[in-house]
């Protein structure tokens, strides 16, 4: 059965574990969580030991609606549990009705249990039309959706090494994961050719501890490029982190200690770090990343002592490793000791990409069916003006958007009088 596009589905949650306790909670489902958090998959497991009542909660049902991907134990004793088959029902509607992605897995049971509901399965359902004699559709229902999954392309564990395994799984996890890539939004005009030019400066063909640095104005676009690039490649190392915005959040009173720790947190997967202070995080970043292979994206850099706090050196990391620093310094860059740093400097969008980027926001899916020579006469110089700044032409277009002909007029006249934007371009 094929599967509606994970792309257009917004999600909480990168995956939702789905799983009868009693059969696989302190085991199995145990160490592919852990494996999925080592891989920063943000994952949520339902740590109730208890499964009372026929209905599932309203926040289970929130965090199955919030998840990319639902990923479904069947073990022997799954179908006994009217928690388990409310859950399925409820991952079901959600696949159908908003593009989620189910991943089955078949784990200490003959998979023609499962498939054909036979022996523990059979048993199960034939409880279950007894219980609720008065309510057979709601039985049926249970059987439909769990044809309906069992029939997807599964994971069935089959020479008993339960370690490749789960590897495998969280594999499959990720490349699913990896279509939800940043770079297909529409607001990101021309920015694929932007980051294949990217791709020859990250190399990730190469085993040594690369920086590159990404420079240029304010709102031309270094944010969006790095997290393009991080969405696409973020998963071909042991631990990932994006810090966002550098820059203001220190200027919002953010310590680099707390930095220090959202680094540490998002790589190690793990919340009870004790830093009292910089040294303190630098020796621990240093201490507990040399051996690992991660990207760290650091938006935003305006002072070195960032740079010396978060990303001082090559041998902070491991092999292989890639650190992306966006700036609007380029000297400071420069000033960055490393010995493998690559730099990018962004270019403003040409006029076909600037055209386009403009409508999107000023005429939204219907450009004016009045005045239209009128308006594309003013968006030819508003353009002009913009001199290629995606934030912008955003800006403009977004102020503009639904104003009449005369609105329009008045901007570009302001636009001539001032000779320039900076007042739509946010620093």
């Amino acid at each position: 059965m094929d599967q509606p596009s994970l792309a257009r589905y917004p999600a909480y949650y990168d995956v939702f574990l789905s799983f009868r306790g009693e059969d696989v909670r302190n085991n199995f489902v145990d160490h592919l969580y852990n494996a999925l958090q080592r891989r920063n998959i943000y994952t949520f497991k339902d740590d109730e030991k208890l499964e009372t009542g026929v209905s599932i909660s309203p926040a289970l049902n929130k965090a199955i609606e919030e998840s990319s991907i639902a990923v479904v134990v069947f073990s022997k004793h799954y179908a006994d549990s009217t928690w388990c088959l409310e859950e399925l029902a409820k991952i079901v509607e959600c696949m159908k009705g908003k593009g989620q992605i189910v991943v089955p897995i078949v784990y200490g049971v003959d998979p023609l249990t499962v498939w054909e509901q036979k022996d523990s399965f059979k048993e199960a359902f034939d409880r279950h039309e007894e219980r609720f004699e008065n309510e057979r559709e709601k039985v049926k229902k249970w059987k439909e959706v769990l044809a309906e999954v069992a029939n997807l392309p599964h994971h069935i564990l089959e020479n008993g090494n339960e370690a490749n395994f789960i590897e495998k799984i969280v594999e499959d996890i990720i490349a699913k994961l990896d279509t939800k890539s940043s770079s297909d939004e529409p607001h990101l005009i021309g920015i694929n050719p932007r980051i294949q030019e990217l791709d020859s400066l990250i190399d990730l063909g190469s085993s040594d501890v690369r920086f590159v640095g990404i420079y240029g104005m304010s709102g031309i676009g270094k944010t969006a490029i790095a997290r393009a690039v991080y969405d696409k490649i973020w998963s071909k190392f042991e631990g990932s982190c994006f810090i966002h915005d550098i820059k203001s959040q220190l200027f919002s009173k953010v310590h680099l200690v707390d930095l220090q720790k959202i680094l540490l947190s998002e790589i190690l997967s793990t919340k009870d770090l004790q830093i009292n202070n910089t040294f303190d995080g630098t020796m621990t970043i240093k201490q507990r990343m040399r051996c690992k292979k991660v990207l760290i994206i650091l938006d935003d850099v305006d002072h070195m002592d960032q740079l010396e706090c978060l990303a001082r050196n090559d041998d902070w990391f491991g092999a292989g490793s890639r650190i992306i620093v966006t700036t609007t310094k380029q000297q400071l860059l420069n000033s960055h000791k490393v010995s493998c740093m690559r730099y990018y400097e962004m270019r403003v969008l040409d006029e076909g990409e600037s055209s386009q980027l403009f409508r999107q926001y000023a005429f939204k899916k219907y450009p004016p069916t009045k005045n239209t020579k009128e308006f594309e006469g003013l968006e030819t110089q508003i353009i002009r003006y913009a001199g290629g700044i995606p934030l912008t032409l955003i800006n403009l277009g977004s102020f503009l958007y639904g104003r009449g002909i005369d609105e329009w007029g008045s901007e570009v006249d302001r636009l001539k009088e001032t000779k320039k934007v900076a007042f739509w371009c946010i620093n």
